[in-house]
C-alpha cells in the first residue's frame, strides 16, 4: 500500500505532479527502485496529452429529472472523451463522479468527494469483478499508471488545458473526508461504438444510445435514447424539439410524437443486443 504527500502546503496526489512521460514507472526487478520509463510519444502532437474532443449527452442539456420524469433521477453520462486509441474512455456523471473505462476492461471511478476512488479489477473468466476501495492516499502500487490517467481524463473534462493534478489541503494523519455515497459508485460497465451511435451501459440500470449525424441526423442537432432497464422507459431527446420525450416501454407501445422514434428503437435495440453478447460477470467488493 502506498501512503505518500508532498513537502508543500497542498499535497497532489503523488507522484501526479510530474510529466505523464515521467510517471509511468515500471518496477525493477534487480534493484526494487522506481525506473521511468518513457512511453512513446503521440505521433501527432510528439507528446502523451489527451487528444481528444469531449462529447456532451442529453444529461449536459437537460436535468436528469426531466430526463427519466422520476422524483429521483439516477446519474447517467454527461461529459465523455473517447481516448480508446491508447487507453480507454473518460466521463463525467451528473452526479460528481469521473471515471474511466480502460481498453483492458478495468475501471476506475472517483468519488465526489475528489479523494475516495475504486478500481474494478478485470475478471477472470467465469469469475467475479473485484471492486477495491482506496483513496489517494492508500492504493497499490500496481494500479499507479490508472490513478494518474484517472487524474488526467478529470483535468481535460474540466476543461484545463495544461495537465491539474488533484491537490489536498490535509495529510494521511488528518481528517479525512468522507465519502459522499456508502454504497459502490455507479461506473460504465460497457460501452460500444459503431458509425452510426455511441452506446453506454451503466451498472444503475441506464443505457445511454448517442446517435452520430452520420446515421442520418441533422448535423449539429443532439439525437439520444435513454433507456431505463428497471422500468423498461425509454425517453427520446432530439435537441430541434428542445424537449425530451418519454414513452411507456421499449416494446414501442407509447404513442410515437416524432416518426423518428420507432426508427431511431430500432436502431438502438440493436446495439443493445451487440453489446450483450457477453455474460455479465458479477462483482464482488473488497475493501484496501
Amino acid at each position: 500500500m502506498l501512503t505518500e504527500t508532498t513537502n508543500t502546503g497542498k499535497r497532489s496526489a503523488q507522484p501526479v505532479q510530474r510529466n505523464l512521460q515521467k510517471t509511468l514507472q515500471k518496477e525493477n526487478k534487480e534493484s526494487g527502485a522506481k525506473q521511468v520509463v518513457q512511453p512513446e510519444p503521440n505521433k501527432e502532437t510528439g507528446d502523451n496529452h489527451i487528444n481528444a474532443k469531449i462529447e456532451h449527452t442529453a444529461a449536459f442539456i437537460f436535468p436528469s429529472a426531466k430526463l427519466l420524469e422520476t422524483s429521483s433521477p439516477k446519474a447517467m453520462i454527461q461529459n465523455y472523451v473517447d481516448f480508446s486509441t491508447k487507453y480507454g474512455v473518460g466521463y463525467k456523471l451528473t452526479n460528481g463522479v469521473y471515471g474511466v473505462l480502460f481498453n483492458d476492461s478495468t475501471k476506475i471511478v472517483l468519488d465526489p468527494n475528489l479523494f475516495d476512488f475504486e478500481y474494478i479489477a478485470r475478471p477472470g473468466s467465469g469469475q467475479e469483478e473485484i471492486l477495491e476501495k482506496h483513496n489517494f492516499f492508500n492504493y497499490p502500487s500496481n494500479i499507479n499508471k490508472k490513478v494518474i490517467l484517472l487524474q488526467h481524463f478529470k483535468s481535460f473534462l474540466d476543461g484545463n488545458q495544461k495537465f491539474k493534478p488533484i491537490s489536498f489541503s490535509f495529510g494521511p494523519a488528518d481528517i479525512l473526508p468522507k465519502r459522499e455515497h456508502a454504497q459502490p459508485l455507479p461506473y460504465l460497465k460497457k460501452w460500444r461504438k459503431t458509425p452510426e451511435s455511441i452506446l453506454f451501459r451503466l451498472t444503475n440500470k441506464l443505457i445511454q444510445v448517442v446517435f452520430s449525424p452520420s446515421s442520418g441526423g441533422a448535423a449539429g442537432c443532439l439525437e439520444e435514447m435513454i433507456i431505463n432497464s428497471s422500468t423498461g422507459a425509454v425517453t427520446y431527446v432530439n435537441s430541434e424539439r428542445r424537449k425530451p420525450v418519454t414513452y411507456v416501454n421499449m416494446q414501442g407501445n407509447a404513442k410515437q410524437e416524432d416518426p423518428r422514434v420507432e426508427e431511431r428503437l430500432k436502431m438502438a435495440k440493436e446495439v443493445i443486443m451487440m453489446s450483450t453478447n457477453q455474460q455479465r460477470p458479477k462483482t464482488a467488493i473488497k475493501t484496501m
